[in-house]
């Protein structure tokens, strides 16, 4: 049992960390002493699936493996000037830009990008993401959705993957420079407001990916389509 203090503004909220909490719950029970009003719960913490056998079938249908109803996270990155990275896993396809994730303008970006023989930018720098799957998964499809971004769109992104389940999120605070990462979509050129869809068969089984968007921008929505791989549950956590 906990004493609360009155509605006014300076007493109002209270941050209370949870106690003997279940690895899972799915509902809570508030009980007020003796009766009174509370404005507002919130529960903050990470999702949780509960992944069955019918989701490891063989020919079970993909699923987003980072969807945050799925247990996805975002973990770290390098700019979040304008949105942070954890809109990338949320559901839909956003209502405006400040629904995405949105980097800076790079200081020394000069005022016209030059091409190289690649046919992509010489970007001068760029941004990165590090998201966490809600399980062990092996990725069929990747969606970049730059929906709502038209003039401020990146002109390319890269997708790499690692496997890493009991990784800390401190390991991936300067991008996971030391981790084994596997190539998931190379350096790709991207369009404004459009959603990209990219066959990327990936046999090796990853529990994080890490965007990398050229030279910086915005984007709406990633997808990991795939299947989830059985074992033990992840250890990495916020």
């Amino acid at each position: 049992m906990t004493a609360l203090k009155p509605g006014y503004e300076a007493t109002r909220r209270h941050i209370l960390k949870a106690v003997n909490v279940p690895p899972r719950a799915t509902h809570i029970r508030v009980n007020i002493y003796p009766d009174g009003g509370v404005a507002r719960l919130r529960c903050l913490g990470l999702v949780s699936r509960k992944w069955t056998a019918l989701d490891y079938a063989e020919g079970a249908a993909l699923v987003d493996l980072l969807a945050v109803e799925n247990g996805g996270a975002a973990i770290s990155c390098s700019n979040q000037h304008y949105g942070h990275p954890k809109n990338l896993i949320r559901p839909g396809r956003g209502i405006h830009m400040g629904d995405g994730w949105e980097t800076a303008r790079k200081a020394g970006r000069p005022a016209v990008l030059q091409v190289g023989d690649d046919g992509l930018v010489k970007a001068p720098g760029s941004d990165w993401a590090v998201l966490r799957l809600g399980t062990v998964g092996q990725i069929s499809v990747l969606v970049i959705d730059t929906n709502h971004f038209k003039g401020n769109f990146p002109e390319s992104c890269e997708v790499l993957g690692c496997y890493a389940p009991y990784a800390t999120p401190k390991v991936f605070e300067s991008g996971g420079r030391g981790m084994h990462w596997l190539p998931v979509l190379e350096r790709t050129k991207l369009r404004p407001n459009s959603q990209h869809r990219f066959a990327v068969p990936l046999a090796e089984k990853v529990t994080h990916v890490k965007i990398t968007m050229y030279p910086d921008g915005g984007i709406m929505r990633v997808r990991a389509l795939g299947r989830p791989v059985q074992e033990h549950a992840m250890r990495s956590r916020l």
